[in-house]
């Protein structure tokens, strides 16, 4: 859509084609330039993402909009929905309108919202690291 620039991180195995307007880079390309994929997500206006563990906590952490579609037959999914819609910005897209590349909504919807009041905060590294002690003392 206009005045978005669409990122595809790690490209598409298979037979997918990329469309116009989408930017492949590889993982060999953030490796030339030193760039982390978390230090992507936390640049990003939005990801366009099937949620998982990894990329939730990722746009929780760096406060950014999370665009998703289901992700068929997966344990966790209805959790990780229930946490996306309360603690963060995230915006179901339909699978079908995904792959018809129809997007222009989702991404209005979260230019225009805010993060919500209530949210979690990432932990520092000294209070992660104390509650890691606490639970390794309680385990032994």
């Amino acid at each position: 859509p206009a005045g978005w620039r669409l990122l595809n991180i790690g490209g598409v195995s298979g037979d997918w084609r990329i469309e116009r307007g989408v930017t492949v880079i590889s993982q060999a390309q953030l490796r030339e330039h030193q760039v982390e994929y978390p230090d992507i997500v936390g640049a990003v206006d939005a990801v366009l993402t099937k949620p998982g563990y990894g990329i939730t906590s990722e746009c929780l952490a760096n406060r950014t909009p999370m665009i998703y579609s289901d992700r068929g037959d997966f344990a966790e999914y209805m959790k990780l929905v229930d946490g996306i819609e309360r603690w963060m910005v995230g915006v179901f897209l339909d699978r079908r309108d995904l792959r018809k590349g129809r997007i222009g909504k989702a991404l209005e919807w979260v230019e225009n919202i805010g993060w919500p009041a209530e949210t979690l905060d990432p932990l520092a590294d000294e209070e992660i690291t104390a509650r890691m002690d606490s639970f390794l003392g309680e385990a032994n």
